[in-house]
């Protein structure tokens, strides 16, 4: 299911308005029958697949929509990247990222009809400062493929977003580090339906690479909610 930036339409997990009244509400149908799955609520009335610290494993089912066959990184550098601790911490985080292709965990992804080889990278910095929430990431988004900043225009792409050190990252009421460590959703901009995976900065290199693999992967099999999950 796709979502409109500018109508500030449904977003992850969220049925469509045109529903038939007699139906059951899918969203809380998925949640009753998927226990283990964790999402918050975003800012424009839907909601998205976290990853929290802890989470279980859980086995997926099929729910019908749409995998990423054939994924494409796009790392998204957003805030302010310059100092020396945070350019050596973005330098190791492209250095993780580019050996995920030959993780055992993305090699699995493979059951669900993934392609695992060739995965492309690249690298883009988009500024930002102060507090963002996810509409505000939509309008990075946005505005970065608008001037050229971002220019794979693929529904292939997942962009990696990683958030600078004073980047503080919210998703409603949820702050991230207490709730989450980081989500995946999707929009619609320029006709393209834009998958991508929010990752807050986290002191822990370690720790803020796996939440940006988990959430990932998750992106890869179920990048508009409606998918293995």
């Amino acid at each position: 299911m796709k979502r409109s930036l500018a109508a500030f339409a449904l977003t992850l997990l969220v049925t469509p308005l045109m529903a038939a009244k007699d139906e059951p509400n899918r969203a809380a149908r998925v949640l009753a029958e998927t226990p283990g799955l964790i999402t918050l609520a975003d800012d424009d009335g839907g909601r998205v697949e976290v990853f929290r610290l802890g989470g279980a494993p859980r086995e997926r089912a099929f729910h019908g929509g749409a995998v990423i066959k054939e994924p494409m990184i796009e790392m998204v550098f957003l805030g302010d990247w310059t100092a020396p601790a945070a350019a050596a911490r973005k330098s190791e985080l492209q250095r993780q990222v580019a050996q995920i292709s030959t993780s055992e965990s993305f090699q699995a992804t493979a059951r669900y009809g993934v392609r695992t080889t060739g995965l492309l990278l690249s690298s883009r910095d988009l500024a930002a400062s102060g507090q963002v929430n996810d509409l505000r990431i939509q309008a990075k988004l946005d505005a970065g493929m608008t001037a050229g900043s971002l220019p794979l225009r693929d529904e292939n792409v997942v962009h990696l977003i990683f958030l600078a050190p004073a980047l503080q990252s919210v998703l409603s009421s949820s702050l991230a580090g207490r709730d989450y460590q980081s989500y995946h959703s999707h929009v619609q901009l320029q006709d393209i339906n834009v998958r991508y995976v929010v990752i807050p900065y986290d002191q822990d290199l370690e720790r803020m690479f796996n939440a940006a693999q988990q959430s990932f992967l998750r992106a890869v099999v179920n990048p508009d909610g409606d998918a293995w999950y």
